[in-house]
């Protein structure tokens, strides 16, 4: 209990750690760890005491998701009779996502399988032997960033894999795993460190990232579109869960998809299959004909690897070769119906118009004949309950996107860009179509105006402001601060009223002034869109000066679109000061 609860405040306090860290858009890790593993889900209880080693290298494909292999080495105990051991040697292969990438406490959850070869050692039933094996492999765990020294973080996970036999304990009995029917499963509690090393470009959606940083990211973006239609072909392995029969390897099938993409995270489809799959008895096999209807909820739209859930319902037609119970006849189809969950994952990794598709799915019938034998007393059964068959299907496919909608706005980018000082002529991000800036702070570009203006104007502190930032002669030249537009626009906001009527009455009080009313833009978006943006705003002051009195031939206006920033680009702040009215003295 003391373990328990110390174990407990530890992770709390970790948990409360509300540090930044460094976000890159792709990196490598490499791990070394121990585990301590423990049989569960099996007849034979777990020995207390196992031991086990792995290592592991990881590439992250983006902020959130990697790809992990992971050889190990596990010893497994039971508490059987014959005392049986188990060990296992082989690798696994994992998809990661990291929750909150941007914490120094970084959890993550893990999804994947291993390959392993299982030296079974005084079993109780069976011989003692070397064979192949395969799991399922589930898990949880957290990184706590940079604990050790820079670039070493401390990693733990626990996992949950669940085989593909009744022999991991030594024992056979009708107790399962998470798959259902009677495999075996083991947990594994592991601790290790990792070395993270080839850092691609600093993320632009999180705290820290570079502007100056112009390396492209291992894996580009790709656009994402708020509605389309998508048609998609795939393989399935299917393998019999959660039923009385154990069921063979050597399964295969095949499916058609068609889907309606409603929106970024939203997928509505319809997925025929063929699948057949291989009973315990000799040439047992059942054979099945699938509709089904699924919901499908994404994740990351925006990433290059999206991981997903999804449920819904099927309709199913099958037929039952050579079955070992008599009251199902022999190659006989039945309909039935039954209800699946799904996990998986998009990899948008060639092309905007494709993507590759992984999916493993868990489906429960509403009889009990799918596997050929009719067992109602059985407490062996789906995850519906009772003693219904279920079976798994693990899948690929190709997707390919039809009659393309709207383009999504995209993720919002990190608002909190760190300001050298130094006013920059370029945003690295305006080439960018998919960027969407925070909301500008008005009550804190209210605060500057109040700072360096006060009633009447005083362009004098104006001028020493614009000096500040710029380094430029601005002798010639007033700036209008408190003159705000929106983004992308060129209306004028309430708040530039009372200052375009002061600078009115100034040019009415020196009617032999001619102005030239220059309009700037932030550096949001292509030149030519910004030259054209800057030319209406400087129209838009234009005209109201007019309204106000001001003789149209003293006027002119230009735009001089993102040229000339007198702020800093990389903040909102900045950029709501850099879209501004300037006035130029002509004579």
């Amino acid at each position: 209990m003391k373990k328990l609860l110390l174990g407990t405040t530890l992770l709390f306090l970790l948990g409360s750690l509300n540090l930044s860290a460094q976000v890159y858009t792709d990196q490598w890790r490499f791990g070394l760890g121990v585990g301590y593993p423990r049989l569960v889900g099996t007849d034979a209880g777990g020995a207390e005491f196992n031991v086990g080693g792995y290592a592991s290298i990881q590439l992250d494909l983006s902020e959130h998701v990697g790809l992990r292999m992971k050889p190990f080495y596990t010893h497994l105990e039971s508490q059987s009779a014959m005392k049986s051991t188990t060990d296992l040697f082989g690798a696994g292969f994992t998809l990661n996502y990291y929750f909150v990438p941007e914490q120094t406490f970084s959890p993550y959850l893990s999804l994947g399988f291993a390959g392993f070869l299982q030296q079974i050692n005084k079993p109780v039933d069976g011989k003692e032997e070397l064979i192949p094996e395969y799991s399922t492999d589930l898990g949880f765990g957290f990184v706590v960033k940079n604990l050790i020294a820079k670039n070493w973080d401390l990693n733990a996970e626990i996992t949950y894999h669940s085989v593909t036999n009744d022999r991991l304990d030594g024992t056979n009995g009708p107790i399962g795993g998470m798959l259902g029917g009677r495999r075996d499963s083991y947990m594994n509690v592991q601790l290790g460190v990792l070395y993270n090393f080839g850092f691609g470009p600093t993320s632009k959606y999180f705290a820290g990232y570079d502007p100056k940083d112009k390396e492209l990211p291992l894996i580009e973006r790709y656009p994402v579109y708020k509605n389309s239609w998508k048609w998609g072909v795939g393989l399935i392995y299917p393998r019999f869960a959660g039923t009385d029969e154990l069921g063979k390897e050597g399964g295969f099938g095949g499916y058609l998809e068609i889907g309606k993409v409603f929106n970024e995270y939203v997928t509505m489809r319809f997925k025929p299959s063929f699948i057949q799959m291989k009973g315990s008895a000799k040439d047992q096999s059942t054979q099945m004909i699938n509709g089904q209807i699924d919901v499908l909820y994404k994740f990351l739209p925006y990433e290059p690897v999206s991981p997903y859930i999804g449920m819904g319902g099927s309709a199913y037609m099958y037929a039952v070769n050579k079955p070992t119970t008599t009251s199902i006849k022999d190659g006989e189809w039945q309909f039935d119906y039954g209800f699946n969950l799904l996990l998986g994952a998009d990899w948008k990794l060639f092309h905007e118009s494709y993507s590759i598709t992984t999916e493993v799915a868990y489906n429960t019938v509403s009889h009990d004949r799918l596997d050929g034998n009719i067992a109602m007393s059985s407490p062996v059964g789906g995850f519906l309950g009772g003693p219904y068959d279920s079976y798994m299907t693990f899948s690929v496919g190709l997707n390919m996107y039809l009659d393309r909608g709207d383009k999504a706005d995209g993720p919002t980018l990190y608002g909190g860009v760190k300001d050298d000082g130094k006013a920059k002529d370029k945003d690295p991000k305006k080439d960018d179509p998919q960027v969407k800036y925070d909301p500008v702070d008005y009550a804190k570009i209210e605060e500057i105006v109040k700072k360096y203006q006060s009633d009447p104007v005083d362009y004098n502190k104006i001028e020493d402001m614009i000096k500040q930032y710029s380094g430029k002669d601005q002798t010639q030249s007033w700036v209008l601060y408190g003159v705000n537009f929106d983004f992308a626009k060129a209306d004028l906001r309430p708040e530039s009223y009372p200052i375009l009527n002061h600078a009115s009455q100034i040019l009415l009080a020196n009617p032999g002034m001619r102005i030239e009313v220059g309009g700037h833009t932030d550096a949001v978006g292509n030149d030519a869109s910004n030259i054209s943006l800057s030319e209406k705003r400087a129209q838009a002051v234009m005209n109201f000066l007019i309204e106000k009195g001001v003789d149209s031939s003293r006027l002119t206006a230009r735009g001089y679109g993102s040229s000339s920033p007198v702020a800093d680009n990389g903040t909102a702040e900045g950029r709501a000061m850099n879209r501004r009215v300037e006035f130029k003295v002509l004579n």
